[in-house]
């Protein structure tokens, strides 16, 4: 009876119940409802050409500890500044969507026929599985054209002692689309041309993934594929097209490559490193060329053309808090679209990445260590003051770490040449950056193509025999572009 009366108190306080086709958070929800289940792979190959698509960026925003402004002082780079760069893991057992825990550019939601962003909060991974040795490295060729990118092995050559090593490849080269050729003796006294260097990328290329195979050393932790990719039918994925015709408009605040304000308040730019803003009225350049300095141009505002590339605006600094994104939409098919912003940390001095070695002198100064000198001896690590400008400030390519991914929105694009990203699409990243103190932001523009590839079996450590098909080919070609922050206090939302 106590029961029985304990019951009907608990039914007379109970809410009213409404039903409704909307589904609250944390009520009703089935774990495997909440999103599609993820797709496993036994490894990730990926293949990037990354275009510096504007200034105050450096190899650090490809993941490279190298802070130096991509521009005119770096050695044979010049115009379009644009690198290959190549990564693969392969795993001894299938692992969930290795394209989005170890790919270098962020993968946008799968949704059929419309644009669709989401956010993902400091991502960050750990391998999950052993990695495997498939020879020294991995190659790419066109069957019946010249086309060739080799991806090296790490370690190239084992340690004596192995048992901390885990296997990768990766590789990062100038970009070429035509040959490089050289002159050689032609045996009767003359010379003839011959190709020194192959192209590395040509889009719409078909490429074959090939390796040799290898075994290990026993006491490395590490798998194996002991026979070459010949061993199984031979398969061709295609590099994607170069974006097109790209081009930024938006109202509102313009910066020079300086971060210095412009006169004006209605914008379209080319999205390159030399290429201008004006305004959007009177624009009337022609994106599919590629711009060159000219010493002294007049830029907008009558500003005087730098050799740095140009920045651009973001949404939370625009009249309306939006910008929009143009491009020249491809037919092929089978091709995504993809645009990644991604919201850089605030240098921290005491990292390790942006310390260099000194050694204390007696008059109170330091020097240049040498190779006998060690902490026992008053070694110091102290923060590289070359990281720094005139003013004593960090320079625009550490306007955030760039090796420090706070916050990315990914968002997955319609191929139809227009997207207008808004401070809607970034809401939750800019509330997480503010908080954060974000210094920085970067977005990358890419196009990409994908195969899952049949591979030869694992010998796995214990000499077992594992089936890790399919392996997931992801080829991008990407803008990269920074969105200028001149206080972390400016990544508000609404617009300014």
């Amino acid at each position: 009876m106590i029961f029985t009366l304990s019951l009907l108190a608990l039914v007379g306080c109970g809410r009213n119940i409404t039903e409704s086709d909307v589904k609250f958070a944390g009520v009703g929800l089935n774990p495997d409802e909440i999103g599609p289940e993820p797709a496993y792979y036994g490894g990730y190959v990926e293949l990037d050409r990354i275009e510096y698509g504007g200034g105050a960026l450096s190899l650090g925003s490809v993941g490279f500890q190298s802070f130096d402004e991509v521009g005119v002082d770096m050695t044979n780079f010049q115009p379009p500044y644009a690198m290959i760069y190549g990564l693969s893991f392969m795993f001894d057992e299938l692992v969930p969507s290795p394209d989005v825990l170890h790919g270098s550019i962020g993968v946008g939601p799968e949704v059929e026929g419309q644009d669709a962003c989401w956010t993902n909060v400091e991502p960050f991974s750990y391998l999950m599985a052993s990695t495997v040795e498939l020879g020294s490295e991995l190659q790419f060729n066109e069957p019946d054209g010249e086309t060739a990118i080799t991806i090296g092995r790490y370690p190239e050559i084992y340690p004596p002692n192995p048992q901390d090593v885990f296997v990768y490849y990766s590789q990062v080269e100038v970009a070429r689309e035509n040959a490089v050729p050289h002159l050689v003796p032609d045996g009767a006294g003359g010379w003839t041309e011959e190709t020194l260097l192959a192209p590395n990328w040509k889009p719409g290329a078909s490429l074959q993934m090939s390796y040799g195979g290898g075994l290990p050393p026993l006491e490395a932790p590490v798998s194996s594929i002991p026979v070459p990719s010949s061993a199984v039918d031979a398969q061709l994925f295609n590099l994607p097209a170069n974006p097109s015709d790209l081009r930024l408009s938006w109202a509102g605040t313009a910066y020079d490559p300086g971060g210095e304000l412009l006169e004006g308040s209605d914008w379209t730019t080319c999205v390159q490193f030399y290429a201008e803003a004006g305004e959007s009225s009177s624009f009337q350049d022609d994106c599919t060329q590629l711009f060159e300095y000219e010493a002294g141009a007049a830029g907008p505002g009558g500003s005087t053309t730098d050799t740095r590339g140009q920045v651009y605006t973001g949404p939370w600094d625009t009249q309306d808090g939006s910008v929009t994104f143009n491009w020249a939409p491809q037919e092929t098919e089978g091709e995504r679209v993809t645009l990644n912003i991604r919201f850089l940390a605030p240098v921290d001095r005491n990292d390790e990445t942006f310390l260099t070695p000194v050694m204390p002198t007696s008059d109170g100064r330091t020097r240049e260590p040498m190779v006998c000198d060690t902490e026992q001896d008053g070694l110091e690590y102290v923060f590289d003051e070359s990281l720094l400008d005139e003013n004593g400030e960090l320079g625009s390519t550490l306007q955030g770490d760039p090796t420090s991914n706070l916050v990315e929105v990914s968002c997955s694009l319609v191929d139809d040449g227009e997207f207008a990203l808004t401070n809607e699409h970034l809401a939750t990243a800019l509330s997480y950056a503010v908080d954060k103190g974000a210094e920085g932001a970067v977005f990358y523009f890419s196009r990409g193509t994908t195969l899952e590839a049949e591979v030869p079996d694992v010998r796995d450590q214990a000499g077992m025999r594992r089936n890790i098909s399919p392996v997931m080919v992801r080829a991008n070609s990407v803008v990269l572009g920074r969105f200028w922050v001149n206080d972390p206090s400016d990544l508000q939302q609404g617009g300014n």
